[in-house]
């Protein structure tokens, strides 16, 4: 609740390593949270999403459905 309340600003997805998510990513199928509010991003996160992304599977959740950059919490990174 805290995280999905913080304030929170946009930076680059993959340079989000340590940043916590202020928003879900989720892709379909299977259509289970990669990422939910609160959550540490971490390089493993990155990677996974970046494979995703290449198979062609379709991003529900972030601002950026893109995922060029993502909302992180401000002031708080792990």
């Amino acid at each position: 609740r805290k995280a999905f309340f913080s304030q929170a600003a946009a930076m680059e997805f993959a340079s989000a390593a340590g940043c916590v998510a202020a928003e879900m990513v989720t892709f379909y199928p299977p259509g289970i949270p990669v990422l939910c509010p609160g959550e540490e991003i971490t390089t493993d996160v990155i990677a996974y999403v970046q494979a995703m992304q290449q198979i062609g599977l379709r991003v529900v959740g972030p601002q950026d459905v893109s995922l060029q950059t993502i909302r992180v919490i401000k002031a708080m990174r792990t």
